[in-house]
């Protein structure tokens, strides 16, 4: 087998960006699910004997992190970076190999960017 080749920075960098993308972007739509959830539950659960402030503030965040979730289609968006994150991955592992032109990784680059840019089509 022959000597492993190294990737350009500049797509190097830009794996890094979008792995960051989708793990964040998955963390803060985990944590907003959990928010809604849990302030919907405890406002079911305590409406009737809870003074109205605490109801009306779980409320408030469980109406903000859903409006937030949709709004902005967190889980779309890291889906798509994801998606775009693997297409480069696997790129980039057969362009260390041998087996892929730097034509062909940079094509790989502008397909994940297709995936990406999809989704920002729809929110605009």
């Amino acid at each position: 087998m022959g000597e492993k080749r190294e990737v350009p920075e500049e797509i190097k960098k830009v794996f890094k960006d979008w792995n960051r993308a989708a793990t964040g972007t998955s963390i803060a739509w985990i944590v907003m699910v959990i928010i809604s959830t849990i302030g919907s539950v405890f406002v079911a659960i305590t409406v009737s004997f809870l003074a109205p402030i605490m109801v009306e503030f779980a409320a408030f965040l469980a109406a903000i992190s859903v409006g937030l979730v949709n709004a902005f289609d967190m889980r779309g968006h890291a889906r798509r970076h994801r998606t775009a994150w693997r297409i480069l991955n696997a790129a980039m592992m057969r362009y260390e190999h041998g087996e892929l032109t730097k034509e062909k990784l940079f094509e790989a680059y502008e397909k994940g960017e297709a995936v990406i840019m999809e989704m920002k089509q729809k929110i605009v």
